[in-house]
């Protein structure tokens, strides 16, 4: 499941995945800027939910 999400993050240019050719196999994910200029718009969200 946390791969299917970060594969969606990365398909819509909010995270970037960087894949290291090394034994074993070791992936890394980085927020892109789009990424981080949502995090407003997500904690807003996020916090409007909770004064429900």
């Amino acid at each position: 499941m946390l791969t299917s999400q970060l594969r969606e993050m990365e398909d819509d240019s909010l995270g970037q995945r960087v894949i290291y050719p090394v034994v074993p196999p070791k992936v890394d994910y980085f927020i892109t800027d789009l990424g981080k200029r949502v995090v407003p718009v997500c904690l807003a969200l996020r916090d409007l939910g909770l004064s429900l």
